[in-house]
């Protein structure tokens, strides 16, 4: 686990380098960024596609990290299929105010146990897309003590 200061400052930085491949405009475009940028945050980092026929969301990479904190890898699968909507209500409205604002959600998930560890997850969700419509998400998370 991360002490919550070092978790605060990883997402700050995290939620500064979409701000600058962003370069005032509304959104920047998931082809922005390479994989080599997500370095500093190996592990902790999600990418989420949004489906447009459908409006689901389908997680293309989960980072080992928050696949630990997730219980279960969802590279590939969709978000709603591994999480009911009925408990996991304020993930999914989460990601529709990332996609309504087309800005940065930042969340703090209370305190729970998971495998008998106590932690509190940190994370916060970036749009990205073409003009002003999201097609991808990026998500960044930290367990913190």
């Amino acid at each position: 686990m991360t002490p919550a200061s070092t978790a605060d400052d990883k997402l700050a930085a995290f939620q500064s380098l979409w701000e600058e491949r962003r370069a005032g405009r509304p959104l920047p475009e998931r082809r922005d960024f390479q994989v080599e940028d997500f370095r500093p945050w190996l592990g902790h980092v999600c990418i989420t596609r949004l489906e447009p026929e459908t409006g689901r969301c389908r997680m293309t990479l989960c980072g080992t990290a928050a696949a630990e904190y997730f219980g279960v890898d969802l590279t590939g699968k969709l978000i709603d299929d591994v999480f009911p909507q009925q408990r996991f209500g304020w993930l999914f409205e989460m990601y529709r105010e990332c996609e309504r604002t087309r800005r940065p959600v930042s969340r703090t998930t209370p305190p729970f146990t998971y495998e008998g560890t106590y932690r509190t997850l940190k994370r916060v969700l970036l749009p990205c897309g073409t003009g002003e419509t999201v097609d991808t998400f990026l998500l960044c998370i930290y367990a913190v003590r």
